[in-house]
């Protein structure tokens, strides 16, 4: 009963969560956000969220939580993308737990998706201890990451239309100087 409790807890805060979050924060804040709620999912020693820093490029680490687990982190990644794990992870649009080629834990996979695409992937090295991971752990962290990569995507496209803006005036502003 009190794993219940607490997952309705979760639930009814991820709304504010998803208020505290605006397009206009950039994908740091976003996940800083997002890996203080994951910590109350699940205990994880790493957290890293892989997006993709050009469009149509490849997902690259842009965010990893200690910093100094980076280039460990990144030699499990490209083991698991090795053998099919991560593609399938992918996939899958849910959380999964899968053994880690390098050390004896477990890591957690999660593609970071929207309804149209895929924009990233959560990746989460669990301690070595064994730890319980329940079915509604797994669905909150598959909830709140969902959140994630909307608050991700909206804020990608208000940063283009910022952009867009920024254009258009500078346009507008020459073309009035001419007309003058």
């Amino acid at each position: 009963n009190r794993r219940v409790l607490d997952a309705l807890d979760f639930v009814a805060s991820l709304g504010d969560f998803q208020t505290s979050i605006n397009p206009e924060q950039d994908a740091s804040t976003i996940m800083a956000a997002t890996r203080s709620n994951v910590s109350r999912i699940l205990t994880l020693e790493v957290t890293a969220f892989m997006t993709e820093p050009h469009e149509g490029g490849e997902l690259v680490i842009t965010d990893c939580t200690p910093a100094d687990r980076l280039a460990q982190l990144q030699r499990e990644i490209d083991l698991q993308i090795d053998d099919g794990t991560f593609a399938w992870a992918l996939n899958q649009n849910r959380a999964l737990v899968v053994p880690a080629k390098t050390s004896c834990t477990n890591i957690v996979l999660h593609a970071l998706a929207t309804r149209s695409h895929v924009i990233g992937m959560f990746v989460g090295v669990m301690p070595g201890e064994e730890q319980l991971i329940t079915d509604v752990s797994l669905n909150l962290l598959s909830i709140l990451l969902f959140q994630t990569a909307n608050a991700l995507e909206n804020a990608a496209l208000y940063q283009k239309m910022s952009d867009y803006n920024r254009i258009l005036e500078e346009a507008i502003r020459e073309r009035t100087r001419e007309l003058q």
